[in-house]
């Protein structure tokens, strides 16, 4: 399971522990990742995202259609379909991947 915010690209980072000593040791920042399940209200369908508190506070502010739209252009979401979840269809709910995720990074943009 990838450590990646779909909607800001947020990826874990290396640090360090730092002691009262002064000692330092390798430690990982995580994301602050949620597996959420958002409604399209246009095509009338659920969407599930695994979003950071940023990426949640991005779709409350701009939006989820135009967030997918704008990570589409960036490259974090590859297919839009792939991460569609219909919900209840059938009478169950249909379990789906949440995406392929393609991260493109260039020197110094992060």
């Amino acid at each position: 399971m990838s450590k990646i915010c779909q909607i800001t690209g947020r990826i874990p980072r290396v640090g360090n522990n730092v002691s009262h000593s002064n000692t330092k040791t390798k430690r990982m920042f995580n994301p602050n990742l949620q597996k959420k399940k958002f409604f399209l209200e246009e095509e009338n369908r659920w969407v599930v995202l695994k979003v950071s508190a940023a990426g949640m506070r991005t779709i409350n502010k701009i939006g989820l259609k135009e967030a997918i739209k704008r990570d589409q252009r960036v490259g974090l979401i590859c297919e839009y379909q792939e991460i569609v979840k219909k919900a209840f269809s059938d009478g169950k709910e249909r379990q789906s991947s949440a995406g392929h995720i393609g991260v493109h990074r260039t020197q110094g943009q992060w």
